[in-house]
């Protein structure tokens, strides 16, 4: 029955026990080789009692180490089982009590040695932040990292419902638009514009253009349109009769040198800066940024345009293509076998990892982080983890807890048997050579 009972908790235990439970089986060997040796030592001392005056005193040695043996047997074996299968009153103690043992294993293991004061030091000690560092430098650790990462963004991404998350985004792009105040902002983009002259390139690039446009014929014949709707020339009569197609032909020479003064102008505020005309425009920029910044009705202005904007169908559609198109980029890359994102994810976690491991004020900050933050977290899942040791001990079988605790222990509850064995020999003989002294 026990080798059955080792058989099984060496299939429950794994290979890795092997070597406790053969030194387990030996010290059984042993001490009960000693109990089997006490008993035909008594056998044999009883036979030869009065061959030799010393034989009666081995008798006494080994009447008391086979009961010192049988009672350490006895006491080791009622840690875990019957005796002899027998129901005998406080025996298998164990198997019996494996709930308040499992209960008070989580108490003292919570008690003792999950808490801030054995913890903090034992964690100092081991310079947290720098051995994240070495992991993360580690040339194996960081692609499969980055790659468990980017996996896990990919299928949190494919599992979110497309209709929330385009109500969510557009929400909270909305929300953080109206945040800013776009009429500021505006106005001092404007001045740090305006203060590196980069509004020259625009004036060079609109007076240019400007000029070009002048020379199509398009612009000449609405040109030639506009003076003679503006000149009326189309109404001038003479004696009745329309000089319309006469004058019209003084209102095309008319608007083409016009057309080519423009074009003089426009060229002429393209290369000089001096220019009136970009001075002009300077003076109104500038007015233009101190209005965004400071005149109330620019700035509602700003504000009801930002609000239209931020209303129109037109922006919603947007949003829900930005989201169709992060979502499918994320899931295309990280398929792919070259992602940008687990390269970059690489990058990044190396490069922290070097930084960890040389940066000694990181490492510091880290370390003090994370020691203000462990005293919480402790006391916080305390309680977790003595109701996890509890609740994994009572899970087993009473024949599972035995079999384990026995594993662990019972080699060195052997030593029990034998030094019971070997003292009560000691004893047995002391007190019969007390009581032969005094009595004889």
């Amino acid at each position: 029955m026990a080798g059955g009972r080792m058989v099984n908790a060496q299939a429950a235990i794994g290979s890795d026990d092997d070597q406790r439970l053969i030194q387990l089986k030996r010290m059984k060997a042993i001490a009960t080789a000693l109990l089997v040796g006490s008993l035909l030592l008594v056998l044999l001392a009883h036979w030869l009692h009065d061959a030799h005056p010393l034989w009666p005193f081995v008798a006494a040695f080994a009447e008391a180490a086979t009961v010192g043996a049988m009672a350490d047997w006895f006491a080791v074996v009622a840690l875990f089982r019957h005796p002899l299968g027998l129901p005998i009153w406080h025996t298998a103690i164990i198997p019996r009590n494996k709930s308040r043992i499992a209960r008070n294993l989580g108490s003292f293991v919570v008690e003792h040695f999950f808490t801030p004061a054995a913890l903090l030091p034992r964690l100092a000690a081991y310079n947290p932040a720098q051995l994240a560092g070495n992991w993360l430098s580690r040339i194996s650790v960081s692609p499969r990292l980055a790659r468990l990462v980017a996996d896990a963004m990919a299928t949190v991404i494919s599992s979110l419902d497309d209709d929330a998350m385009r109500r969510h985004l557009a929400g909270g792009v909305r929300s953080g638009l109206m945040r800013i105040d776009m009429a500021t902002l505006g106005g001092r983009v404007l001045d740090g514009w305006l203060a590196g002259e980069r509004q020259h390139e625009l004036l060079d690039t609109l007076f240019s253009g400007m000029g070009r446009k002048l020379e199509g014929e398009a612009v000449r014949e609405r040109l030639v349109a506009l003076l003679t709707e503006s000149l009326h020339l189309e109404d001038v009569k003479v004696m009745g009769m329309s000089l319309g197609s006469t004058l019209r032909p003084l209102a095309r020479s008319a608007a083409e040198r016009l057309i080519l003064r423009l074009q003089a102008e426009m060229s002429a505020a393209a290369s000089d800066p001096a220019h009136p005309w970009r001075e002009m425009l300077d003076v109104y920029l500038h007015e233009c940024a101190l209005r965004l910044k400071a005149d109330p009705r620019w700035r509602a202005r700003v504000t009801r345009s930002m609000e239209a904007l931020l209303s129109d169908p037109v922006f919603d559609a947007l949003l829900d293509d930005v989201w169709v198109s992060i979502k499918d980029w994320v899931l295309s890359d990280v398929r792919a076998p070259d992602s940008r994102l687990v390269a970059a994810g690489m990058v990044l976690l190396r490069g922290l990892g070097e930084r960890l491991m040389h940066d000694a004020r990181m490492q510091g900050r880290l370390n003090r982080r994370l020691m203000a933050l462990l005293p919480s977290l402790v006391e916080r899942y305390r309680p977790a983890v003595a109701i996890f040791i509890s609740d994994k001990l009572d899970s087993w079988s009473k024949e599972e807890v035995s079999e384990r605790i026995e594993l662990a222990i019972g080699h060195d509850l052997q030593f029990i048997r034998i030094n019971g064995t070997l003292v009560g020999g000691v004893i047995g003989l002391c007190l019969y050579s007390f009581s032969r002294l005094f009595y004889s």
